[in-house]
């Protein structure tokens, strides 16, 4: 009887995901943020409900109640399109190599891909030895990863948006100057032909007027 109510206890003991979980729903969140579309019809292929445009939350939430179900298939298909996803500089944690060390055991014979290697992974937070309430931690602390990753996710994408925009401008501008010092040049020959011209002229008119004076000196001097 002591022995019953000490199982009871130890299965709502609080339990907690592992590194390779963590990295795995890190890893969801970005295709929540990234890939919103692609997940949206995966899931609706495997008969989850979910308006046609879910927002993160909601999305999110699916997708963990679907890898709760254990489904090999769709883990599979799910794993494809989690190691397809482009991955942000400098988050080695979610990069499928970084879960080979959290995931594959040391004396493994075969090589897994990294699909194979997501998909096995997925469900594994999720035994049939956890009580309902340890069943609902989990998801919450898988929900919160992931949904933590895709506000990460999005507010890198607009750091990088937005210098891709001042570069963007600042390389609109140069090439507007660079225009610009291109038809100065032209201007500034016009202006010079102009003043060249102009001091011919003014060259011109003292040379008329002296021969003119000259003219008007030798006809005084004649007379």
């Amino acid at each position: 009887m002591v022995r019953v109510v000490q199982d009871k206890q130890q299965k709502k003991e609080p339990v907690a995901l592992d590194e390779s979980s963590l990295a795995l729903f890190k890893l969801l969140g970005v295709v929540v943020a990234d890939e919103a579309e692609q997940l949206t019809t995966l899931l609706k292929n495997y008969g989850i409900k979910l308006p046609d445009q879910p927002n993160k939350t909601v999305l999110t939430a699916a997708a963990i109640y679907a890898i709760s179900q254990k489904d090999n298939e769709f883990n599979y298909d799910l794993a494809q399109l989690l190691a397809g996803q482009r991955i942000p500089e400098n988050t080695d944690s979610f990069i499928p190599d970084a879960l080979i060390r959290y995931t594959v055991p040391k004396k493994a014979k075969m090589k897994l891909s990294a699909e194979q290697l997501i998909a096995a992974s997925l469900s594994k937070p999720f035994v049939k030895e956890l009580s309902t309430e340890q069943v609902k931690q989990l998801k919450q602390q898988a929900q919160e990863e992931s949904l933590k990753s895709t506000l990460q996710f999005q507010t890198h994408q607009e750091l990088i948006d937005n210098q891709e925009e001042k570069v963007n401008s600042s390389q609109n501008k140069q090439q507007d100057n660079n225009s610009s010092e291109e038809k100065t040049p032209v201007a500034l020959k016009i202006v010079g032909i102009m003043g060249i011209m102009g001091l011919v002229a003014v060259v011109a008119g003292i040379i008329i007027s002296n021969t003119d004076k000259n003219k008007t000196a030798l006809t005084t001097s004649a007379t």
